[in-house]
């Protein structure tokens, strides 16, 4: 399974993930509607393309065939600001 940065025309294929992901992993405790608030909110389009641009932040793509099936989205903080 082939593992490469994402690009600004991956950002739906990355909130459909995501979609698919909370509706499989939560499907007794979350609604529809928690489900697509939560995608609006955490996967917004201009956030992941915001993020596509920063230095410190990472977001791969995992492909099968010429799908995205997954995603991983990494934020550098410098030591100072954790905990």
């Amino acid at each position: 399974m082939p593992i490469r940065a994402a690009t600004a025309d991956d950002v739906e294929a990355v909130r459909q993930v995501a979609r698919r992901s909370w509706e499989a992993d939560y499907p007794d405790m979350l609604t529809r509607e928690t489900v697509e608030a939560g995608v609006e909110d955490w996967y917004a389009p201009e956030d992941l393309a915001t993020a596509l641009s920063r230095e410190r932040t990472l977001l791969l793509v995992a492909e099968t065939g010429e799908s995205v099936v997954g995603f991983a989205h990494a934020v550098q903080q410098p030591a100072d600001d954790v905990g």
